[in-house]
């Protein structure tokens, strides 16, 4: 077997902002591609003012992240390729509300514990179809 050549890693730095941009602290971050990126962890949480760091990510690689926070909606995938930018940012979007009563379609009697759940996309299923309109707007 030959020698083994180690390479050193590389940082990537970003930062999560809400639509105002303002920067959105304790986002968790999240970091996949093919094979292995990094020599350490492949999640991190932003800081106070929303920026984060990956240190020794593969500099041969291309790396996805995805950040999601409690109130907000997760972003999309957000494909990064070297070189690195100086600074990446995703935005998340503010969560939305939505209340209601699931209620017996014969009776209209509460029914004791039903799960409902609401997404971006049409869906037919238990008989509930939910469709996305505008943002906030979501009919049943």
């Amino acid at each position: 077997m030959g020698p083994v050549v180690l390479y050193p890693g590389v940082t990537l730095r970003g930062r999560v902002v809400a639509e105002g941009g303002e920067g959105v602290a304790e986002a968790t971050v999240s970091a996949g591609g093919e094979g292995s990126l990094f020599f350490g962890g492949d999640a991190v949480v932003s800081n106070g003012q929303g920026y984060f760091e990956f240190a020794g990510v593969d500099p041969e690689r291309s790396v996805v992240l995805q950040a999601k926070r409690e109130g907000f909606v997760s972003s999309p995938p957000v494909k990064v390729a070297m070189p690195f930018p100086e600074q990446v940012v995703i935005t998340l979007s503010r969560g939305r509300s939505l209340k209601g009563k699931v209620v017996d379609k014969e009776t209209t009697q509460p029914v004791a514990g039903a799960t409902v759940e609401a997404s971006q996309s049409t869906e037919q299923q238990a008989g509930v179809r939910a469709v996305a309109l505008t943002a906030g707007d979501l009919l049943f």
